[in-house]
């Protein structure tokens, strides 16, 4: 997924959440973003971040991340395979956070994207454009 735009208040760049991936249409909309992935693929951090907690497992299943961004940007990504990172870690956007979408043996991996400015949810899609 590449950028639409920076995100508004922190002009943060953003990065490619995973290579080939794609938001879910049935998920537009919604602060919680299903982005599909090909099987196997890396999670990437949306941009420059510190890792603030690791959830495992989460309640989606698999594992959850949760990052804090500059600028009062917060995201979460849940239901991702094994984390390559740990708590109070800081990362670089682009930087590989977890390996391997979740995916039964025949479908595509998947994993959940939230966003949260200054605390209040910001739907993902707005930042990230679905075309590759």
């Amino acid at each position: 997924m590449e950028v639409l735009a920076p995100l508004a208040a922190g002009q943060l760049r953003l990065y490619p959440v995973a290579a080939g991936a794609m938001i879910a249409e049935n998920s537009q909309n919604p602060a919680k973003a299903i982005i599909v992935t090909p099987k196997g693929s890396p999670v990437c951090a949306l941009t420059d971040a510190r890792i603030l907690a690791i959830q495992n497992p989460a309640p989606e299943g698999g594992c959850a991340i949760i990052l804090q961004h500059d600028g009062g940007f917060a995201s979460r990504y849940s239901h991702v395979g094994t984390p390559s990172v740990a708590p109070g870690m800081h990362v670089e956007g682009g930087s590989v956070i977890a390996h391997g979408a979740s995916g039964g043996a025949t479908a595509p991996g998947r994993f959940f994207l939230e966003m949260w400015h200054d605390g209040t949810p910001v739907e993902p899609a707005r930042y990230l454009n679905q075309t590759n």
